[in-house]
C-alpha cells in the first residue's frame, strides 16, 4: 500500500468537487446504530434539521472546552447594531471570526506561544458563535448555502488549530515548527513528507510493465537496486525525524517499516522470483487450492474472502474519494470480523490451512490500522502548514477528520456491543446450575477475544491516544470490568483454564 501522503493529498483535493456533487447527506458517513440501552439517552447537542446547516462538533472535534454548557440569553439575541438586524450582526461576526482565524493560524505556527495566550478566548468566540446558531436556527433563521460553508470552514479551522496544540503537547513541537530559510513556509513534517513521498513514487517504476521481473530480469533488477539505494538515504534522511519519541515519529516509522516490507519483496524477486511467490502487485492474492476435507473447504472459502478484500486498491481504484475509503475500510473489517467469529466459533484444528487464514487477519489489522495513521498523519500535515488555509485545504482535512470520526464511532459501536453482550451473559449467569455454567465457556471465551481485538486495534492507531479516546477508555474499563467478574465466578465453579489462550481477533 503506498502510504496516504502529499501526492494522495492533491488527488484527493482533486476529487472534493466530485464529492460534494453527491450532496451534504452523503458526504458524512453515517453514524453506527446505538445499543437498544442508550436509545432513550438524552442528546444535549443542538439538533439542525436542515442539511446545509453545519453539525455539532463530533467526539473527534471536540476540544475541553467545547464541553462547557452555555445557557444562551433572550436578551442577548435582541442586541443589534442600528441599520442592522441580529442575523446580520451574527453573520458579520462569523466573518470577522473567520479571517481573524485565517491569519491565527498562520501567526501561530511562527509563534507557538499563541496558541496558550489568546487561542482560548478566540475558541470561547467560536462556541458562542456555534450557540447563537442553534439559537437562531430555532427562531426560523435560514442561512444561505454560502453562510453554511463558511461556518464550516471557520470549524475546520478551529479544528486544525486543537489538533495542532495536542501534537505539540504530546512532544511533537519541533517536527511542526517551520524550517528556517523555507522559502514556503514549510514546517519540518511537510519536508518529511515531500521527501518520503518522492521516494514513494520513484519505487512505482519496479511495477512498470516494461521491466516485468521475469521477462525483463536485468532492467527490474536494475530498477530495484536503485530503488534500495534511494531507500537507504531515505531512512538517513529521516533518521533524526523518527528518533524524536514522538507520535509523529511514530506514524513515520510505520510507513518506513511499511516500505522495508515491500522492498524486501522486491529484492527476493530480483533475486530469482518462483511461480509460488507472488509479486506486491497481487501480493495478498493467495489462491484457494483443492482443500481435503470439511475444515479445509471452509478454511479455503474464508481465505478467499479475506485474499478478495486485501487485493482491492483502493487509492487505484478510487483515488482521493474519501466515501469510498470509508466503504473500502468497512468491507474490510467485516471481512475480518466475519472470518474471525468463524474461527472463534468452530473447532479448527491447526493446520496450513488455518495459519494462512491466521495470517491473513493479522494482514487486515496492520493494514487498517496503517491506513488511518497515514489519514491522521495528513491531517496533522494540514493543521500544522504554515500558509493561509484555502478552500481545498479547508475541505480537504473536513473530509479526512470524517475518516477518523467514522472510525472512532465505529469502535465505539464495537465497545458498547460487548457491555451489552457481556452483560447479558452476567445477567443469565447467576441463577443456573453449576452443570449449566459449563455452557458458558464458550460465549465468554468468545467475548474475550472480540474485547481484546478491539484494544488491540485502538493501541496501534495513534489517534487512540488523543484527549477525545478517553471516553472510549471508560467503556473498554467497564466491558473488562464486566467480564473479569465473569471470570471470577465461572472460575469459581470450573477448575479449569481452557478459554484463557485466545486467537488473534482482527476488528
Amino acid at each position: 500500500m503506498k502510504p496516504l501522503s502529499i501526492s494522495i493529498a492533491l488527488s484527493v483535493a482533486a476529487a472534493v468537487a466530485v464529492i460534494g456533487s453527491l450532496g451534504p447527506e452523503n458526504l458524512s458517513p453515517q453514524k453506527p446504530p446505538r445499543m437498544p440501552e442508550h436509545e432513550d439517552s438524552e442528546d444535549i447537542s443542538p439538533s439542525f434539521e436542515s442539511s446545509q446547516t453545519p453539525s455539532p462538533p463530533s467526539p473527534f472535534q471536540m476540544a475541553p472546552h467545547y464541553k462547557l454548557k452555555r445557557g444562551f440569553n433572550d436578551d442577548e439575541a435582541n442586541v443589534s447594531t442600528p441599520g442592522k438586524s441580529p442575523t446580520q450582526v451574527f453573520e458579520d461576526s462569523v466573518d470577522d471570526l473567520f479571517q481573524r482565524m485565517k491569519h491565527f493560524k498562520m501567526e501561530a505556527t511562527e509563534s507557538p506561544d499563541k496558541l496558550t495566550t489568546e487561542y482560548p478566548q478566540l475558541s470561547e468566540q467560536f462556541y458562542k458563535l456555534f450557540s447563537d446558531f442553534a439559537w437562531f436556527k430555532e427562531s426560523s433563521y435560514t442561512p444561505s448555502e454560502h453562510f453554511c460553508l463558511k461556518f464550516e470552514e471557520l470549524g475546520s479551522i478551529f479544528e486544525m488549530i486543537e489538533l495542532n496544540t495536542e501534537m505539540r503537547q504530546q512532544g511533537c513541537q519541533k517536527q511542526l515548527s517551520l524550517e528556517y530559510g523555507s522559502l514556503y513556509r514549510q514546517t519540518w513534517l511537510m519536508h518529511a513528507m515531500e521527501k518520503f513521498d518522492t521516494f514513494v513514487e520513484y519505487k512505482e517504476k519496479c511495477y512498470a510493465e516494461n521491466i516485468d521481473p521475469i521477462l525483463h530480469k536485468e532492467a527490474f533488477a536494475q530498477t530495484v537496486d536503485s530503488v534500495v539505494s534511494r531507500f537507504d538515504t531515505l531512512k538517513a534522511d529521516l533518521s533524526d525525524f523518527m528518533a524524536a519519541n514522538s507520535p509523529l515519529s511514530r506514524l513515520f516509522q510505520e510507513n518506513v517499516k511499511e516500505l522495508q516490507d515491500e522492498i524486501t519483496i522486491l529484492v527476493n524477486l530480483k533475486e530469482g522470483p518462483s511461480n509460488n511467490e507472488p509479486t506486491q502487485k497481487n501480493f495478498f492474492g493467495l489462491c484457494w487450492k483443492n482443500a481435503n476435507g470439511k475444515h479445509d473447504r471452509v478454511l479455503g472459502q474464508m481465505e478467499h474472502k479475506l485474499a478478495a478484500a486485501l487485493t482491492i486498491n483502493y487509492q487505484k481504484e478510487f483515488p482521493g474519494d474519501i466515501q469510498k475509503l470509508e466503504n473500502w475500510r468497512d468491507a474490510l473489517s467485516a471481512a475480518s470480523k466475519e472470518v474471525s467469529l468463524q474461527l472463534l466459533m468452530s473447532d479448527f484444528p491447526q493446520s496450513r490451512s488455518r495459519t494462512k487464514v491466521e495470517s491473513l487477519l493479522e494482514k487486515c489489522r496492520a493494514k487498517l490500522t496503517s491506513n488511518i495513521n497515514s489519514v491522521l498523519l495528513l491531517a496533522i500535515a494540514l493543521s500544522s502548514e504554515g500558509g493561509e488555509p484555502g478552500t481545498e485545504s479547508l475541505s480537504l482535512f473536513k473530509h479526512l477528520t470524517d475518516v477518523l470520526h467514522h472510525d472512532y464511532e465505529n469502535i465505539e459501536s464495537k465497545l458498547l456491543q460487548s457491555v451489552k453482550e457481556l452483560t447479558k451473559l452476567s445477567a443469565y449467569f447467576d441463577p443456573i446450575t453449576e452443570f449449566e455454567r459449563k455452557k458458558f465457556q464458550s460465549p465468554i471465551r468468545i467475548q474475550k477475544a472480540l474485547l481484546e481485538g478491539v484494544s488491540q486495534y485502538m493501541d496501534q492507531v495513534e489517534w487512540a491516544n488523543l484527549f477525545h479516546a478517553e471516553d472510549l477508555k471508560m467503556i473498554e474499563r467497564e466491558a473488562y470490568s464486566i467480564l473479569g467478574d465473569l471470570e471470577t465466578k465461572l472460575n469459581g465453579w470450573i477448575n479449569s483454564s481452557s478459554y484463557d489462550s485466545m486467537e488473534t481477533v482482527v476488528i
